[in-house]
């Protein structure tokens, strides 16, 4: 007879001791906000329990927002002044891979799940199951995509810690697609660092593809999905569930320059334009504030000493170089 190993039999019987009180239920978190600061939190805090509280499927929509990778510089993949002229907020999430727009007319849903139950393939496929559902044939794309009809649907993510794991993606129902492209850079600045960039992609609208398509049948097929994937019956969420949950210092350094910006792998950006009569100012960039700079061709005047160690901000920085000393 095959008896487990001592160690593996403890582990077992820990895990089985920490899923105890939530019991076997799939959980299938429905947020009814549009806060994406909230949501980003909130599945942050199910994600450290994830141990504790075994599969969760966490649906939301969010007002406009480009959201950029754990790794990422905004300053090269958004036109942040497009941004704040139109509302639309930056958010930096807690997984790698590349920038994605959020707005209402996006569906996103996560898998998080303890380590030993993720599984990506089995992640996919219930998508691919629950867009079947609703009418759209969908498959695996390049690198992490989901497309239909040779166009981007869903850009997915990652967050894989020692004991828990995150699978996370945003499915394009009816998003504002133009609004979209006017929050890239266009041309791209010239920045040269380690952050991961995005990869350009032609995208669609499911609802395009499926006339009729409704965010509840689209969240219903993901639940369906993800019961079935799991196995158990389902227990439904929503905010109300989260009031006595402890999420609110997450959601402030979620919302704080510290995270969003701050956390910016170094870079040098070159500035360059009409208005700096063919020079070009090369800033070097730390933790999302100006350590140093130079201008090319190079100059005798210096730019105002305030401006090391402030938060970068080309618009400011190029409005320096032109004034006179």
């Amino acid at each position: 007879m095959f008896t487990l190993p001592l160690y593996v039999s403890i582990r077992l019987s820990y895990a089985a001791r920490q899923r105890s009180p939530y019991g076997n239920d799939v959980k299938v978190y429905r947020a009814d906000n549009r806060d994406a600061g909230r949501n980003l939190a909130v599945e942050e805090w199910l994600l450290d329990r994830a141990e504790t509280l075994g599969p969760v499927l966490f649906l939301c929509r969010n007002d406009p927002a480009m959201v950029i990778g754990k790794n990422q510089n905004p300053w090269r993949e958004i036109d942040l002044d497009a941004a704040r002229l139109s509302g639309a907020r930056v958010a930096r999430r807690v997984s790698g891979g590349g920038t994605v727009y959020h707005d209402a007319g996006n569906l996103n849903y996560s898998f998080i799940v303890p380590r030993t139950r993720y599984d990506a393939a089995a992640q996919f496929a219930a998508v691919i199951r629950a867009l079947a559902a609703c009418g759209v044939a969908a498959e695996i794309g390049n690198r992490t995509n989901l497309c239909a009809g040779g166009r981007k649907i869903s850009g997915n993510a990652f967050c894989l810690k020692a004991r828990v794991a995150m699978h996370h993606g945003t499915l394009l129902v009816r998003t504002d697609l133009d609004r979209m492209r006017r929050l890239i850079p266009d041309p791209p600045p010239q920045v040269e660092g380690h952050a991961v960039p995005s990869v350009p992609a032609t995208v669609a609208n499911l609802a395009n593809l499926a006339p009729g398509l409704t965010f509840e049948a689209l969240e219903r097929a993901l639940a369906d999905a993800a019961a079935s994937m799991w196995g158990g019956p389902v227990e439904t969420l929503t905010d109300s569930d989260t009031e006595a949950w402890d999420w609110a210092d997450i959601r402030c350094r979620h919302e704080s320059w510290e995270w969003v910006y701050g956390r910016t792998p170094p870079f040098r950006m070159r500035l360059a334009g009409a208005a700096l009569a063919g020079t070009s100012i090369v800033a070097h960039v730390v933790d999302g504030r100006l350590a140093g700079l130079a201008f090319d061709p190079p100059r005798d005047r210096p730019l105002p000493a305030a401006l090391i160690g402030a938060p970068f901000d080309p618009a400011a920085l190029a409005r320096a170089a032109e004034c006179p000393p």
